[in-house]
Parts: structure tokens; C-alpha cells; sequence
């Protein structure tokens, strides 16, 4: 085979993808080669998806109260993934049912304080259950029970969506007897 082949002129146009990689520095080939080999070696996007698995986080503050101020996390059950959660007077994300499905999720609060400007999540070790507090339970109120309905405990339940393509609100209040702790402000709930 002729040398010169390869030796193009730097002015050529090259449309083959091959020999714009000859004509490259070695440096660029061999980085090239290198990222080729690392997305090779991770599966890059043909990567199989492992199958999803319940999870059962264990509680993880001990707290014997709730407080008015405490907020609240909405975590899908199944994945394990944090759909909602309460700042103050408004939430971040909401729930998004599927219609003539459920939604599982679990209700977890936590007692730490954030300031005003302080959007994060609260750290995972403040969250707790009221299945660990007996005397409590939580009333789930949805605006409009033609969309979506709810059923089950103070620590979780399921959404029910009934109409397709439509929203309502949904409302939280934690009681222990007949005294309100802890309302959550109003939250959007989509059925799709």
C-alpha cells in the first residue's frame, strides 16, 4: 500500500470519516479512542435497565411530635423517589396520576427548620412516619373526588385516578384526636 494515501493535503476537503480520523493528531485519536472504549466498557445507551424493586426505607428520626411547622415529603412507593414536598405555604413537584391507575406513596414529615429562601429537600435523616406515632392520623382531603380519589393510612395510600386528563387539588391534615396539628397547604394533582 502507498504512504502517501494516508498523507492528504491540509487543504483537502476529507468527507470520509475514516480518514478525517487518519488526518487528526495522534493526541485527538487517541483520546477519541480512549472515550470510545470507556462508553464501550459502561454500556453506553444499549446499557440493559435493571428492573425497579420495591424499597423500604427504614424510619429514620426519632421524633415523638409532629409540629405545625413540619414539612411534608410525598415518596413513590414503588421507586423509592421523592415526588412532593412542602416549603412553608406552597410544595415543590406534585403528583402526576395515571388515570384509571394509582399512584402509591408514602407520607414522611420532618421537624427541620429552613429558612424562607431555602428550597432544598430536607436531609433524608430528619424524615419520619406517623406509623411510629399511633395517636396521629392524617386526613387527605381531594377537592374533587370525580378526578382522583385517595385510600390509606397516616404513613401512606394510594391516589386513584378517575378522569383522564384532568387535575384537582389534594390537602393534608394531620390530627391527633380531633385536634389539628399540621395542615399542608393546598397541592395540584395531575390525571393523565
Amino acid at each position: 500500500m502507498n504512504a502517501r494515501w494516508f498523507a492528504l493535503p491540509s487543504t483537502t476537503i476529507v468527507s470520509n470519516p475514516f480518514l478525517r480520523f487518519l488526518r487528526m493528531s495522534s493526541r485527538h485519536s487517541f483520546l477519541l479512542l480512549a472515550a470510545s472504549a470507556l462508553l464501550a466498557a459502561c454500556g453506553g445507551a444499549d446499557a440493559a435497565v435493571a428492573p425497579v424493586t420495591p424499597v423500604d426505607p427504614p424510619p429514620l428520626a426519632d421524633v415523638t411530635t409532629i409540629r405545625a411547622t413540619s414539612e411534608m415529603i410525598l415518596e413513590d412507593s414503588l421507586t423509592g423517589t421523592m415526588i412532593a414536598y412542602s416549603h412553608r405555604d406552597h410544595w415543590h413537584g406534585f403528583p402526576v396520576v395515571p388515570s384509571r391507575g394509582a399512584l402509591a406513596v408514602r407520607l414522611w414529615f420532618s421537624n427541620e427548620t429552613r429558612d424562607a429562601d431555602d428550597h432544598d429537600i430536607p436531609a433524608r435523616r430528619s424524615w419520619f412516619r406517623l406509623d411510629r406515632l399511633p395517636d396521629h392520623n392524617v386526613r387527605v382531603v381531594i377537592a374533587d373526588t370525580t378526578m382522583a380519589r385517595w385510600s390509606g393510612t397516616a404513613s401512606g395510600g394510594r391516589f386513584e385516578g378517575v378522569r383522564e386528563n384532568s387535575a384537582s387539588l389534594v390537602t393534608f391534615v394531620v390530627r391527633r384526636g380531633t385536634t389539628t396539628l399540621n395542615e399542608r397547604p393546598p397541592l395540584n394533582m395531575v390525571i393523565r
